[in-house]
């Protein structure tokens, strides 16, 4: 096991992991949570599988930078663990409201994770004057914000309220 004696060797250690995040959560995002989702939430959630891969692919770059000092990795328990969680809820789920709500409570646990990620390591890159990594993880802090309060808006206006009850079909008499 190698151990940790720098700044710049611990954030040679979080990028690859929150770069392993977004791929997880891409991963949900193609394999649980497009079926699900409604409508409303589509265009919500095309643009988060937009930012994954945007951001993969920034992250990607980064770490090249920081290839002198790489430490390998062990598996993302963390990330990990809030998808085991999402797939068990998801089994439970019947309703297509109810299921759309935890799709968003989902998103937006991971949305405060990768922002608690980003605004650490871009700290760090502006300690060790890495002002152009600092800036990229800044701006893609800024963007975890702004899906934050995108999936919180929907949420409030329109899946929330749905999921209030479920849909049940009208009584027919035979």
């Amino acid at each position: 096991m190698e151990h940790i004696h720098t700044l710049e060797q611990l954030m040679a250690w979080y990028l690859p992991g929150i770069q392993e995040t977004e791929k997880i959560i891409l991963n949900s995002l193609e394999n649980e949570v497009y079926p699900e989702s409604s409508t409303g939430l589509q265009k919500v959630l095309y643009e988060t599988d937009m930012l994954c891969r945007r951001h993969i692919e920034e992250l990607k770059q980064m770490i090249h930078e920081f290839s002198s000092v790489l430490i390998p990795q062990r598996s993302s328990f963390g990330i990990n663990g809030l998808t085991l969680d999402f797939n068990e809820l998801m089994g439970r789920i019947e309703d297509r409201d109810t299921a759309n709500a935890a799709i968003i409570v989902f998103l937006q646990t991971v949305c405060h994770y990768k922002i608690t990620g980003y605004g650490t390591l871009s700290s760090y890159a502006r300690i060790l004057g890495k002002e152009h990594i600092a800036a990229r993880l800044h701006h893609m802090l800024v963007e975890e914000k702004d899906l934050d309060h995108a999936l919180n808006k929907i949420a409030e206006k329109h899946v929330n309220l749905h999921a209030i009850s479920p849909q049940v079909p009208p009584h027919r008499d035979e």
